[in-house]
């Protein structure tokens, strides 16, 4: 195994040549001459590295790869320092990524098996608290969080280095228990990988441990059915799966209750889920229809992992909203009273630079002459008399008889040469609005109708008297 610095300058997975092209590790066994031109340096800190060609024969360098020269460092913010990153890692981890032989591990959390809780109890030692025996769901680890940030920064490390096998082999999972550790490439499945991990469920060779499974997420929906919404976040497998010398397309499911545990807000980004993986469909089924779903439920918020998403996507599940409570009942005011609404600044308030009657009051105050009833009043009157017209006009055109026709028109009136027509207002001076039809509605609520008065009551007669008291009471 190399050493901590030789881990530091290997397994470089860009360069760029003196032109500034870049180039993989792919470019060094090309024939019959390499196409960049050297010196080459650090595709990320331009530090100058070498090119080794593979050799079978040397344990630390079985594959073609870039290294930097003897005595150079990587830059402090370099993304290809293999050991710094997993440096950072380990600290930042909340005790979830150990360093243990040369490799750094990820210890997985417990997860409820699904359908445990159909099964019966356990017995077992009892825990603090409880009396009896140790059986009951599982409490949440606090690290459990922690842990699948974790992996998800593991998943994005091996992806700035191309997911090289060689650096791919310093990461490995201990299983919840810590009874088995497991190679990275057997935990955790990416989209290239997703098929295995289906091949291994449909023949029974899977172990039954959490997995991990991300990739490229490529579709996000809600399904309704009866009262409940599952939402579902998916993506396809990169190579399917063969049943019956048929090809079958893997999809990639993770499901949940809860559209903010998995992301459904978006189609993009990637996903990582963490927990027991199951195949939807049977053997049979999946040779039916063509394709098979490797499935997720997400039944706790911390088994999945969200990042590089875009806020733009568009928000494709629509959770269930509860229906809208009524609105109060709103009493609509009517034609009348919007009318005497609209003109009752109008009677408050007489116009800009209108005089007044009397020539006493200041501009723009009302004025009334003495005797003059107030404007409420003065509207009341008005529409009464306009209410008299228009009954007085119906019931004359109600006794005419049908065969007299209409009524000519009234030719309008033609002035005399005597009479002079009226002065043009001053432009200082506006005409004041046309008085509403209906009167304003009154502040105070209509006083209650007089009761109705009773019947005088009839003094009773006196009764009468005896003739003998009348008697004595006569004088003598």
């Amino acid at each position: 195994m190399a050493t901590e610095e030789e881990e530091q300058g290997l397994r470089i997975p860009e360069i760029v040549d003196e032109l500034g092209d870049p180039y993989g590790p792919e470019a060094i066994d090309e024939q019959p001459d390499p196409p960049y031109t050297k010196p080459l340096y650090c595709g990320r800190c331009r530090v100058l590295v070498s090119a080794r060609r593979g050799n079978a024969a040397n344990p630390k360098s079985k594959s073609s790869h870039y290294a930097l020269f003897p005595g150079r460092k990587h830059k402090a913010d370099c993304a290809y320092d293999l050991k710094r990153r997993g440096e950072d890692l380990a600290s930042g981890s909340n005790g979830t990524v150990v360093r243990e032989d040369g490799q750094w591990r990820l210890i997985c959390p417990p997860i409820e098996i699904p359908g445990a809780s159909d099964r019966p109890p356990i017995p077992g030692p009892a825990r603090p608290g409880r009396a009896g025996g140790g059986s009951g769901p599982r409490p949440t680890s606090r690290k459990a969080g922690p842990a699948i940030a974790s992996a998800r920064r593991i998943v994005q490390l091996l992806q700035d280095f191309r997911h090289d096998p060689e650096v791919v082999k310093k990461f490995r999972a201990v299983a919840p228990g810590g009874q088995h550790s497991i190679a990275w490439g057997e935990f955790c499945y990416g989209r290239t990988e997703a098929h295995d991990l289906a091949r291994a469920l449909l023949d029974g060779s899977a172990r039954t441990i959490p997995y991990a499974v991300w990739g490229p997420v490529n579709k996000a929906y809600g399904v309704k059915r009866d009262w409940r919404t599952t939402y579902v976040v998916t993506y396809t497998a990169a190579y399917p799966i063969i049943i019956d010398s048929k090809s079958i397309r893997v999809r990639v499911a993770v499901r949940s209750r809860n559209p903010d545990w998995i992301g459904a807000h978006t189609e993009s980004g990637m996903l990582l889920g963490y927990g027991y993986w199951k195949l939807l469909q049977t053997r049979a089924e999946a040779f039916e229809r063509g394709w098979i779903e490797l499935q997720l439920w997400a039944n706790e918020p911390w088994q999945n992992e969200r990042w590089d998403t875009d806020d733009s996507s568009p928000n494709v599940p629509i959770p269930i909203r509860r229906a809208a409570p009524r609105p109060d009942h709103v009493v609509t005011p009517t034609v009348a009273e919007q009318a005497a609404a609209e003109a009752a600044p109008a009677l408050e308030k007489a116009e800009p630079g209108q005089q007044q009657n009397d020539g006493t009051g200041p501009v723009g105050a009302p004025t009334l002459a003495l005797g003059d009833a107030s404007p409420q009043e003065s509207a009341d009157s008005r529409t009464r008399d306009l209410a008299t017209d228009t009954l007085q006009a119906w019931t004359a055109g109600s006794r005419s008889s049908p065969s007299s026709g209409p009524s000519p028109t009234t030719e309008p009136p033609v002035p005399t040469p005597d009479e002079q027509p009226p002065p043009a207002p001053e432009p200082n001076e506006l005409p004041l609005p046309p008085q509403p039809l209906v009167p304003p509605k009154p502040t105070a609520p209509p006083s209650a109708p007089p009761s109705t008065p009773r019947p005088p009551t009839q003094d009773r007669a006196e009764p009468r008297r005896s003739w003998r008291r009348w008697f004595r009471r006569q004088p003598r």
